[in-house]
């Protein structure tokens, strides 16, 4: 894994990494979006951080002297700021949106870390329940459409918190909605007088 924003990195930096990559590895670079956008502070010696150049990136990732037999992962929050010089066909041959939780893998995730003692599966279910209820399949428990969606890393960190108690992470189901929607959701409901 290679930080394109760490502090102390430059092209140079960047090129020798990649060239010492063994033959048949996967390379991530994270935040490929948010690596020349220099939204750091200087320090107080002035210095703000990496220096990595979009030409820099593209030739250590397939210039002449770039390295083969590796596949490269880019991750992104903002694929649209990507520049298509670097998501062009042959630099980037697949494009994958890992989006919100299913049913289906919030049962496969319960299974994994539950299924040795939830082994009538009851406990699952009511978990899938009250996820149901709480409308983050994007429908609601009525049926209507819901704007209410979650992460699998947000459902991991529920289990990860509730390790020893199947029954916490089903009380604290509701922890997964957004906490973003929940303020919006709380703004545009109607005025309620007592």
């Amino acid at each position: 894994m290679i930080n394109l924003s760490e502090m102390g990195m430059t092209d140079d930096k960047l090129a020798y990494l990649l060239t010492k990559l063994p033959k048949r590895s996967l390379l991530l670079l994270e935040d490929a979006d948010a690596a020349f956008i220099n939204r750091r502070q200087r320090d107080a010696d002035g210095y703000s951080g990496a220096t990595v150049t979009f030409s820099g990136l593209l030739n250590a990732l397939d210039g002449v002297a770039a390295g083969e037999e590796r596949i490269a992962f880019l991750t992104t929050n903002h694929v649209d700021r990507l520049d298509p010089a670097l998501i062009r066909p042959g630099r980037v041959d697949m494009m994958v949106r890992i989006g919100e939780a299913t049913r289906y893998q919030a049962a496969q995730m319960w299974e994994r870390f539950y299924g040795d003692v939830d082994q009538d599966g009851s406990c699952k279910e009511s978990f899938l329940q009250r996820l149901d209820e709480l409308g983050l399949f994007g429908t609601s428990k009525d049926g209507t459409r819901s704007n209410r969606q979650t992460s699998t890393a947000a459902i991991q960190g529920l289990f990860l918190f509730n390790k020893n108690s199947m029954q916490g992470a089903i009380d604290t189901a509701e922890g997964l909605i957004p906490r973003k929607l929940e303020a919006e959701e709380t703004m545009n409901a109607p005025n309620r007088q007592a």
